[in-house]
């Protein structure tokens, strides 16, 4: 990579027709440089401009290619950058950083362990997941912008994630050592050579960052001359560095330093460091050395071995690469992907309630979850992501059985998923009765249980509502000719508020009564996002009494014979409005053979479900298997 001058502008990386502006030498450019030098066999096709500094930028000469702007949101002047660039109208802005807010890029999950992290991140539609080599915790936002920017070049993000693991040359980077004494594991960490470059604040905030396993302890070698004087050779404030020490949570320190050029006095000193800090350390604790000179630290290093202790270099490994393996293949879900969706659940001949695509997507809307889709030729997998931002890693399951009419296809979806947990055990979330006889009998050991049954109705039925069986059906609809003015009418955007309204005051009467109950986050999704779909998709009616709405429902097709009663919400004091609203779309939609209406959630609702006259049940498992 070359870099050059231009006008006004700051340094300048180039390669093809990819430019980046901003300070060369900065953290950004160090792992998107390291990410373009590993890309030997990629071409770069993008026509785009790149800038990560906003010091000294004449945009207006940039904008006739397409440009984008990354942007930090956890860099401390976030805002005042974000601002200053409202007034480019071309401009993309990308933003990246630990949280998810509004975030194109952001951490999932983050766990500390061997002076490093590992990393599951969310890059536009891709997971990845890496080994990050450094400790200082603000850095990792830093990596996820070159991911993005990486992302936007065409470079697939996953292959050089398993190359960051190997990043050794940073300024935060360090050596880290095992030191094997009698049964005890101790870790050591070299810092000396960073002396030059690291100020006191910068070291005490990386060890703040090291978070030691609960009961371990921190221990700093190091000299008087680190200690009260800075990288300026000006002299430290006492109470500034007393505070510093405290705050980095170090347990305790040991001042190492060569008078004379006399061996026998760093003898001396090697000797109480083994004695009084190695000997009594305990397993997993660190200890760091920082502020010595170079020929003290060979000289501990080579006296040390001497003392029947084993030291080991720690070299990094990639703890993440089966995870990242395994997340390759997927993106998360996007409304263009309803088609074939449909096309496959059509040929599968599913009819579930979980197979409304519509559904699937809204219910992904949130920062608790991500909806992962794979396509393939013959086969196509949707799996659940949840459970971010916990200790332990988030969870990978399979949200349905893989529709494919060719079982080997599920066999390579559980495989997938032992891969990313590092154990042969796997969950699908919803399995149709149609699918647990043939799934039972190729996976022996794959055990099915009970989750819900769904109501499953005849829309023919509903033109004349005959017979006895629709005598109840009848009295409950005619209870709506005593009201004046209803109307019915298909759902457009000017009546989102109302209907959102009319939800929370549903949800005060109604939802304390059935726990189960966890539809908001989905049913506002979709009132606020009605038109992201058509309306064979996802159809809307509001039933109005004098211009106000009482009842309103969504629903679409599951498949071309299958109909969904997605949602429904009513206003309960307007009696025989539920059995309407039913009526409604069940009498408008008899193309289709069946309605899946999905379980009721209380005896209350069950009892409600029963009144719209089924024509039977539809069961639905959960699995789990185990090898």
């Amino acid at each position: 990579m070359n870099k050059k001058s231009h006008n006004s502008l700051n340094n300048i990386i180039q390669k093809d027709n990819l430019v980046v502006l901003g300070k060369y030498k900065d953290e950004f450019h160090f792992y998107l440089d390291y990410i373009l030098k590993e890309q030997n066999k990629i071409d770069i096709k993008s026509n785009m401009i790149i800038f990560t500094s906003l010091e000294n930028q004449n945009l207006e000469e940039l904008l006739d290619k397409k440009t984008i702007a990354f942007i930090n949101s956890d860099d401390k002047d976030y805002k005042n950058k974000k601002d200053s660039l409202t007034k480019y109208s071309k401009l993309e802005v990308k933003k990246f950083g630990l949280e998810s807010l509004d975030n194109n890029a952001y951490i999932l999950y983050k766990n500390y362990n061997d002076l490093g992290w590992d990393i599951i991140a969310k890059i536009e539609d891709k997971i990845v997941s890496y080994r990050f080599p450094f400790m200082a915790e603000e850095l990792i936002s830093i990596s996820l912008g070159s991911l993005l920017c990486a992302y936007h070049l065409g470079i697939d993000i996953h292959i050089f994630a398993d190359k960051f693991y190997k990043l050794k040359s940073f300024k935060n980077s360090g050596e880290l050592y095992t030191i094997k004494l009698n049964s005890k594991k101790i870790y050591l960490y070299e810092r000396c050579s960073k002396d030059n470059s690291e100020s006191h604040e910068e070291f005490f905030k990386l060890v703040e960052n090291m978070k030691p396993k609960k009961g371990t302890k921190l221990f700093l070698i190091t000299s008087e001359k680190f200690l009260y004087t800075d990288t300026k050779k000006k002299e430290i404030d006492r109470q500034s560095l007393a505070k510093s020490i405290k705050d980095s949570n170090i347990d305790s320190f040991i001042c190492i330093e060569k008078y004379y050029n006399s061996d026998t006095i760093l003898h001396i000193q090697l000797r109480y460091l083994l004695d009084n800090v190695i000997n009594k350390m305990n397993n997993n604790d660190i200890v760091i050395l920082k502020g010595l000179s170079k020929d003290i630290f060979n000289f501990l290093m080579k006296n040390i071995n001497r003392e029947n202790i084993k030291i080991e270099k720690i070299e990094n490994k990639n703890t993440m690469k089966n995870e990242n393996e395994a997340l390759k293949t997927l993106r998360t879900i996007k409304p263009s992907d309803i088609d074939d969706f449909k096309e496959a659940v059509n040929k599968a001949e599913r009819k579930g309630w979980v197979y409304y695509f519509p559904m699937i997507y809204f219910f992904s809307l949130t920062n608790k979850r991500e909806m992962l889709i794979e396509k393939k030729d013959d086969a196509l997998n949707l799996f659940m992501f949840d459970q971010f931002n916990k200790s332990s890693k988030p969870r990978l399951q399979q949200y349905i059985p893989t529709l494919s009419s060719n079982l080997d296809e599920q066999q390579k979806a559980l495989e997938k998923m032992y891969l990313f947990k590092g154990e042969k055990k796997a969950h699908i979330v919803r399995v149709d009765q149609d699918d647990v006889f043939k799934l039972k009998e190729y996976f022996n050991s794959m055990k099915f249980y009970y989750k819900r049954s769904e109501y499953m109705y005849d829309p023919s039925n509903y033109e004349d509502l005959s017979g006895k069986k629709f005598r109840n059906f009848r009295q409950n609809l005619n209870r709506m000719d005593k009201y004046d003015n209803i109307s019915v009418v298909p759902y457009e955007m000017k009546y989102q508020e109302e209907c959102l309204k009319l939800y929370d005051e549903w949800s005060v009467r109604q939802g304390v009564k059935y726990e189960d109950v966890t539809d908001e986050q989905y049913t506002k999704n979709t009132i606020k996002n009605f038109d992201l779909f058509s309306n064979e998709d996802l159809n809307g009616i509001v039933i109005l009494k004098d211009e106000t709405i009482i009842s309103y429902v969504f629903g679409g097709e599951i498949s071309d014979k299958v109909l969904c009663m997605y949602i429904a919400k009513s206003n309960l004091s307007y009696r025989g409005v539920q059995f309407f609203c039913a009526y409604s779309v069940f009498s408008n939609n008899k193309k289709y053979k069946l309605a899946n209406n999905n379980e009721g959630l209380s005896k209350g609702l069950n009892e409600f479900k029963k009144q719209l006259v089924p024509v039977g049940k539809h069961k639905v498992y959960r699995a789990r298997i185990s090898v």
